[in-house]
């Protein structure tokens, strides 16, 4: 019986041993995704730069449209009402106003960069032969469903500034990202601003 009892425990002891590591590595494992995969906030900035790009890329047709129309690139009645519904739509989300209009005085400088882009091109080199007036109605609709998109991200934008680097991580994201012709450097810097500026509205007691 002792003979039994004391050959038993070496058994029990490497038994219990291989769980231990079993678990070890587990932890480590998960641990490594953990810290592999992006924070939140710098995934939803990804998603907010990937939407303003492919807002970006129908200001071709924006500028068409403007050009068919002989109407100038600034319209400051219709930047007010996109700058109005954004911050409406972000306050119901829990968003201060005056993030939201930073960002979106951001998105339609930007806008107005790439038209005023594609109207030099076509004034120096003439309009495209094929180019025909958009589908304005359509063109509006495509708008106007990617700001709301846009609005859609910004409350996971909100811890973003914490992040280490945060600066940093999102220009670096912001170059890879927004890549529509005539954006300049300081166009993307100036929407980078923006997102890292975002708080949450104080709640009326």
């Amino acid at each position: 019986m002792n003979c039994l009892a004391h050959a038993s425990l070496p058994r029990r002891a490497r038994a219990l041993t291989v769980a231990i590591l079993a678990f070890v590595v587990a932890l480590a494992v998960a641990g490594g995704t953990a810290s592999a995969a992006a924070p939140v906030p710098l995934e939803a900035a990804r998603e907010a730069l990937a939407l303003s790009n492919d807002r970006l890329e129908l200001m071709d047709e924006v500028m068409a449209s403007k050009w068919f129309n002989r109407t100038p690139i600034q319209d400051p009645a219709q930047e007010a009402t996109v700058k109005a519904a954004a911050v409406v739509r972000a306050g119901e989300l829990g968003i201060a106003a005056a993030g939201t209009r930073a960002v979106f005085a951001a998105e339609i400088a930007a806008a107005k960069e790439v038209q005023l882009g594609w109207g030099s091109h076509w004034l120096y080199y003439g309009a495209p032969t094929d180019l025909a007036p958009p589908e304005l109605a359509q063109l509006r609709a495509q708008l106007s469903e990617l700001s709301e998109q846009i609005v859609a991200v910004l409350p996971r934008l909100v811890p973003l500034s914490k992040l280490p680097d945060a600066r940093d991580r999102v220009s670096r994201a912001a170059a890879k990202i927004l890549t529509v012709r005539y954006l300049s450097a300081d166009g993307r810097a100036a929407l980078v601003d923006a997102l890292l500026g975002l708080r949450r509205a104080q709640r009326v007691p």
